[in-house]
């Protein structure tokens, strides 16, 4: 552990737990703590969409606002962008909308 080899922040030295959200009717999503949320959760729906399933763009953006808020450091990776703006990979990897 770094804390035992110098000084730390009392935020540094608490360990950050995974987290879990549940998608209705689709299965759970848990990330690690250094796992960033909008990158997860895209890859969450792309890997339902290979299996046939959809997340609406609403579940999804739920799940990113959930993650955020659970997080002690939220989402903003030090910027002043939004939480989807700041990942380059929502504009590769869009999320897949429902069309049923």
């Amino acid at each position: 552990q770094v804390c035992t080899a110098r000084a730390c922040e009392p935020e540094e030295a608490a360990v950050a737990a995974r987290l879990t959200y549940q998608f209705p009717n689709l299965g759970a999503l848990t990330l690690e703590p250094w796992e960033w949320p909008p990158r997860a959760v895209i890859a969450f729906t792309r890997d339902l969409h290979e299996t046939g399933a959809a997340v609406d763009e609403r579940a999804a953006r739920a799940a990113v606002a959930w993650f955020c808020a659970s997080r002690a450091s939220g989402c903003s990776a030090g910027s002043n962008a939004t939480t989807w703006a700041a990942d380059p990979a929502v504009t590769r990897h869009p999320i897949i909308l429902d069309e049923r």
